[in-house]
């Protein structure tokens, strides 16, 4: 059977990561999330755009799930992807960032503010200019 990927993109505090990890527990394939993708880059010694060679040579060698890393537009095109993003209301996104991370409202809010803006003008910068969701 020929291999296939999932890939997700999530805003923060949606449990998009989780809902990630399930699927591949789920289909018996291994979950692939951004802190991974950047360990293995760091530990090569290259810049993140290695983890561009990373994602493909998953794609082109395993079944797998990916997290994050623009994994949807660089597998873009392949007809063995499917790419997912998850999005939640604000309050289930503050709620859950408070219950996981312990900080008030105000905190969560932020948070939530600045990862997602972070990963919008990541997804932009690696991609020339696309958005993220």
């Amino acid at each position: 059977m020929k291999n296939y990927v999932v890939t997700f993109a999530r805003g923060f505090g949606t449990g998009g990561k989780e809902i990630a990890s399930k699927l591949a527990k789920e289909l018996g394939i291994h979950c692939y999330e951004n802190r991974i993708l950047t360990l293995a880059s760091q530990m090569s010694g290259l810049d993140e755009q290695y983890q561009k060679q990373i994602i493909e040579n998953l794609a082109d060698t395993e079944s797998c799930v990916i997290v994050g890393k623009c994994a949807d537009w660089i597998l873009r095109g392949r007809p063995n992807v499917v790419s997912i993003y998850v999005e939640a209301p604000r309050a289930f996104c503050v709620e859950r960032t408070i219950a996981n991370m312990g900080v008030t409202e105000e905190v969560a809010n932020a948070t939530i503010a600045h990862t997602d803006k972070y990963r919008a003008d990541y997804y932009a910068y690696y991609t020339n200019g696309n958005y993220w969701t």
